[in-house]
């Protein structure tokens, strides 16, 4: 199955008009990291449509909520995680978290490299300015609305 992709200029944002299942864990999770539970919403809103298309992405490389990858699973938790293990929200979020967490070191407070960073190698965004990496650059833009949308639903 592939990931489904979202027309962001046709399609409405209709996640975060409620509170969804994972709610919850990005709370938790963000509360355990010290990281904002919105922008893992934000991200995941991103990476699998919050959860809807959370099988293998299209390349093959991403899987579950969060859309980590076997060798980003493998950097943070120190052995081989299995796809089983990458599609447990619980796993993906921690992941993410632990991601995100070492983006904060690496960029401080700039949230726009954190969130570029997630999507793209951190190491590398630090070394080539984000104007050359347009994936990263897209990125941040999915990022701002999606966030500015799920901030406005939730009234914060």
């Amino acid at each position: 199955m592939s990931k489904k992709t979202v027309d962001t200029k046709t399609e409405s944002l209709k996640i975060g008009k409620f509170s969804t299942k994972y709610d919850s864990l990005y709370k938790e999770f963000a509360t355990k990291y010290g990281l904002d539970w919105i922008m893992l919403k934000t991200i995941a809103y991103i990476e699998s449509n919050e959860g809807l298309f959370k099988t293998t992405s299209v390349d093959g490389l991403s899987l579950g909520l969060m859309q980590i990858t076997r060798s980003t699973a493998k950097l943070f938790y120190k052995r081989v995680v299995t796809d089983t293990e990458l599609l447990d929200d619980r796993i993906s979020i921690d992941i993410a978290c632990m991601l995100l967490k070492q983006n904060v070191g690496l960029f401080g407070t700039n949230i726009k490299y954190i969130v570029m960073g997630y999507n793209q190698n951190a190491y590398d965004l630090k070394k080539n300015p984000p104007i050359e990496r347009s994936g990263a650059i897209n990125y941040w833009t999915k990022y701002q609305k999606y966030n500015a949308e799920i901030k406005k639903s939730y009234n914060i």
